[in-house]
Protein backbone atom coordinates (compact mmCIF):
# COMPACT_ATOMS: atom_id res chain seq x y z
CA UNK A 1 0.00 0.00 0.00
CA UNK A 2 2.97 2.54 0.98
CA UNK A 3 4.30 1.64 -2.39
CA UNK A 4 0.91 2.49 -4.67
CA UNK A 5 0.68 5.63 -2.43
CA UNK A 6 4.11 6.64 -3.17
CA UNK A 7 3.66 6.29 -6.96
CA UNK A 8 0.56 7.86 -6.90
CA UNK A 9 2.18 10.49 -5.28
CA UNK A 10 5.03 11.10 -7.53
CA UNK A 11 2.70 10.41 -10.90
CA UNK A 12 0.24 13.11 -10.01
CA UNK A 13 2.51 15.63 -8.72
CA UNK A 14 4.44 15.13 -12.01
CA UNK A 15 1.83 15.60 -14.38
CA UNK A 16 0.69 18.76 -12.76
CA UNK A 17 4.50 20.17 -13.18
CA UNK A 18 4.20 18.60 -16.71
CA UNK A 19 1.02 20.66 -17.18
CA UNK A 20 1.81 23.96 -15.54
CA UNK A 21 5.37 23.82 -17.25
CA UNK A 22 4.03 23.69 -20.69
CA UNK A 23 1.44 26.39 -19.74
CA UNK A 24 4.33 28.75 -18.93
CA UNK A 25 6.13 27.83 -22.33
CA UNK A 26 2.86 29.14 -24.14
CA UNK A 27 1.68 25.93 -25.47
CA UNK A 28 -1.51 26.35 -23.65
CA UNK A 29 -2.14 29.77 -23.18
CA UNK A 30 0.54 31.30 -21.79
CA UNK A 31 1.07 33.39 -18.16
CA UNK A 32 -0.14 30.99 -15.79
CA UNK A 33 2.71 31.60 -13.01
CA UNK A 34 0.02 30.89 -10.67
CA UNK A 35 -0.56 27.13 -12.05
CA UNK A 36 3.37 26.86 -11.87
CA UNK A 37 3.70 28.03 -8.05
CA UNK A 38 0.54 25.84 -6.98
CA UNK A 39 2.33 23.09 -8.93
CA UNK A 40 6.10 23.57 -6.71
CA UNK A 41 4.37 23.86 -3.37
CA UNK A 42 2.51 20.89 -4.49
CA UNK A 43 5.86 18.86 -4.90
CA UNK A 44 7.25 20.49 -1.95
CA UNK A 45 4.67 19.88 0.39
CA UNK A 46 4.45 15.76 -0.90
CA UNK A 47 8.07 15.35 -0.56
CA UNK A 48 8.19 16.87 3.24
CA UNK A 49 5.41 14.22 4.46
CA UNK A 50 5.46 10.75 5.46
CA UNK A 51 5.01 7.78 2.87
CA UNK A 52 1.20 7.27 3.41
CA UNK A 53 0.68 11.11 4.35
CA UNK A 54 2.88 11.88 1.11
CA UNK A 55 -0.13 10.04 -1.13
CA UNK A 56 -3.12 11.87 0.61
CA UNK A 57 -1.04 15.38 0.45
CA UNK A 58 0.28 14.85 -3.24
CA UNK A 59 -3.49 13.88 -4.60
CA UNK A 60 -4.94 16.87 -2.94
CA UNK A 61 -1.51 19.07 -3.81
CA UNK A 62 -1.59 18.02 -7.53
CA UNK A 63 -5.36 18.76 -7.58
CA UNK A 64 -3.92 22.57 -6.63
CA UNK A 65 -1.73 22.68 -9.45
CA UNK A 66 -4.36 22.04 -12.13
CA UNK A 67 -6.88 24.82 -10.43
CA UNK A 68 -4.24 27.09 -10.27
CA UNK A 69 -3.76 26.15 -13.99
CA UNK A 70 -7.41 27.09 -14.82
CA UNK A 71 -6.99 29.59 -12.34
CA UNK A 72 -3.89 31.65 -14.38
CA UNK A 73 -6.35 31.37 -17.75
CA UNK A 74 -9.25 33.20 -15.88
CA UNK A 75 -6.99 35.80 -14.15
CA UNK A 76 -5.68 36.32 -17.59
CA UNK A 77 -9.21 37.19 -18.94
CA UNK A 78 -9.65 39.88 -16.91
CA UNK A 79 -6.89 41.63 -17.13
CA UNK A 80 -7.52 41.78 -21.04
CA UNK A 81 -10.76 43.18 -20.70
CA UNK A 82 -14.22 41.43 -20.93
CA UNK A 83 -15.67 42.21 -24.47
CA UNK A 84 -19.54 42.55 -22.83
CA UNK A 85 -21.13 41.83 -19.33
CA UNK A 86 -22.24 38.28 -20.00
CA UNK A 87 -18.50 37.52 -20.52
CA UNK A 88 -17.92 39.59 -17.41
CA UNK A 89 -20.25 37.63 -15.48
CA UNK A 90 -19.39 34.33 -17.11
CA UNK A 91 -15.70 34.75 -16.12
CA UNK A 92 -15.76 35.91 -12.65
CA UNK A 93 -18.05 32.99 -11.77
CA UNK A 94 -16.06 30.70 -12.71
CA UNK A 95 -12.96 32.62 -11.35
CA UNK A 96 -14.63 32.91 -8.24
CA UNK A 97 -15.28 28.93 -7.77
CA UNK A 98 -11.68 28.04 -9.20
CA UNK A 99 -10.53 30.35 -5.95
CA UNK A 100 -12.71 28.60 -3.35
CA UNK A 101 -11.75 25.12 -4.94
CA UNK A 102 -8.13 26.15 -4.41
CA UNK A 103 -8.93 27.46 -0.99
CA UNK A 104 -10.69 23.98 -0.29
CA UNK A 105 -7.90 22.50 -1.31
CA UNK A 106 -5.56 24.48 1.25
CA UNK A 107 -7.87 23.79 3.80
CA UNK A 108 -8.02 19.73 3.06
CA UNK A 109 -4.05 19.74 3.54
CA UNK A 110 -4.26 21.73 6.72
CA UNK A 111 -6.13 19.44 8.00
CA UNK A 112 -3.75 16.77 7.44
CA UNK A 113 -1.30 18.69 8.75
CA UNK A 114 -2.57 19.45 11.21
CA UNK A 115 -3.43 16.38 12.82
CA UNK A 116 0.12 15.07 11.90
CA UNK A 117 1.34 17.89 13.88
CA UNK A 118 -0.91 16.99 16.71
CA UNK A 119 0.48 13.20 16.67
CA UNK A 120 4.05 14.51 16.94
CA UNK A 121 3.42 16.37 19.73
CA UNK A 122 1.78 13.84 21.64
CA UNK A 123 4.40 10.84 21.09
CA UNK A 124 7.04 13.50 21.80
CA UNK A 125 5.95 13.69 25.47
CA UNK A 126 7.87 15.83 27.62
CA UNK A 127 10.99 15.49 25.10
CA UNK A 128 11.93 18.95 24.58
CA UNK A 129 14.28 19.19 22.08
CA UNK A 130 12.09 17.17 19.64
CA UNK A 131 9.27 19.59 20.40
CA UNK A 132 10.97 22.80 20.24
CA UNK A 133 11.56 21.41 16.56
CA UNK A 134 8.16 20.75 16.15
CA UNK A 135 7.12 24.24 17.20
CA UNK A 136 9.28 25.58 14.66
CA UNK A 137 7.88 23.34 11.70
CA UNK A 138 4.11 24.81 12.83
CA UNK A 139 4.88 28.68 13.01
CA UNK A 140 6.58 28.05 9.77
CA UNK A 141 3.24 26.59 8.41
CA UNK A 142 1.55 29.54 10.67
CA UNK A 143 3.08 32.15 8.32
CA UNK A 144 2.36 30.79 5.26
CA UNK A 145 -1.23 29.77 6.37
CA UNK A 146 -1.79 33.01 7.13
CA UNK A 147 -0.27 34.70 3.84
CA UNK A 148 -2.66 32.22 1.88
CA UNK A 149 -5.31 33.85 4.44
CA UNK A 150 -4.53 37.54 3.56
CA UNK A 151 -4.67 36.98 -0.11
CA UNK A 152 -8.52 34.72 0.37
CA UNK A 153 -9.37 38.10 2.05
CA UNK A 154 -8.33 40.13 -0.73
CA UNK A 155 -9.78 37.69 -3.55
CA UNK A 156 -13.12 37.94 -1.61
CA UNK A 157 -13.17 41.53 -1.52
CA UNK A 158 -12.27 41.88 -5.34
CA UNK A 159 -15.47 39.07 -5.94
CA UNK A 160 -17.90 41.43 -3.63
CA UNK A 161 -16.62 44.39 -5.56
CA UNK A 162 -16.59 42.70 -9.06
CA UNK A 163 -20.44 41.42 -8.16
CA UNK A 164 -21.42 44.74 -6.80
CA UNK A 165 -20.12 46.64 -9.86
CA UNK A 166 -22.13 44.27 -12.30
CA UNK A 167 -25.62 43.63 -10.16
CA UNK A 168 -25.98 47.11 -10.12
CA UNK A 169 -26.06 47.91 -14.60
CA UNK A 170 -27.30 43.76 -15.31
CA UNK A 171 -30.55 43.80 -16.82
CA UNK A 172 -32.98 41.24 -15.46
CA UNK A 173 -32.00 38.63 -18.42
CA UNK A 174 -28.58 38.60 -16.09
CA UNK A 175 -30.72 37.30 -13.08
CA UNK A 176 -30.01 33.56 -13.53
CA UNK A 177 -26.05 34.01 -14.01
CA UNK A 178 -25.87 36.71 -11.33
CA UNK A 179 -27.36 34.35 -9.00
CA UNK A 180 -24.92 31.91 -9.71
CA UNK A 181 -21.80 34.19 -9.32
CA UNK A 182 -23.86 35.29 -5.69
CA UNK A 183 -23.66 31.87 -4.76
CA UNK A 184 -19.86 31.55 -5.63
CA UNK A 185 -18.62 34.81 -3.96
CA UNK A 186 -20.50 32.73 -0.65
CA UNK A 187 -18.81 29.64 -1.05
CA UNK A 188 -15.36 31.22 -1.26
CA UNK A 189 -16.81 33.57 2.02
CA UNK A 190 -17.03 30.01 3.16
CA UNK A 191 -13.94 28.66 2.33
CA UNK A 192 -11.97 31.88 3.34
CA UNK A 193 -13.51 31.38 7.05
CA UNK A 194 -12.42 27.84 7.27
CA UNK A 195 -9.22 28.69 6.46
CA UNK A 196 -9.45 31.29 9.56
CA UNK A 197 -10.06 28.80 11.73
CA UNK A 198 -7.50 26.47 10.80
CA UNK A 199 -5.07 29.48 11.06
CA UNK A 200 -6.51 29.81 14.51
CA UNK A 201 -5.36 26.29 15.33
CA UNK A 202 -1.88 26.80 14.38
CA UNK A 203 -1.87 29.24 16.44
CA UNK A 204 -3.21 27.66 19.30
CA UNK A 205 -1.34 24.98 18.90
CA UNK A 206 2.64 27.03 18.86
CA UNK A 207 1.20 28.66 21.98
CA UNK A 208 0.74 24.95 24.03
CA UNK A 209 3.86 23.45 22.84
Amino acid sequence: MKTVFRKMAIMLVTVSVILSGCAKDGKFGGGLDVGVLAAGICATVASLSGVEKLGKIALIGAACGLIGYALGELVERRQQGYANREEAIMVETELVKRQTETLKAENQRLAQEIKGYRQKITAYGSKKKFLQSERKNVENRYKKAKQTLAQAKTDLANAKAQYDSQKNTASTKNNAELNKWKTQVANLEKAKNALQENVKKLDSMIQTI
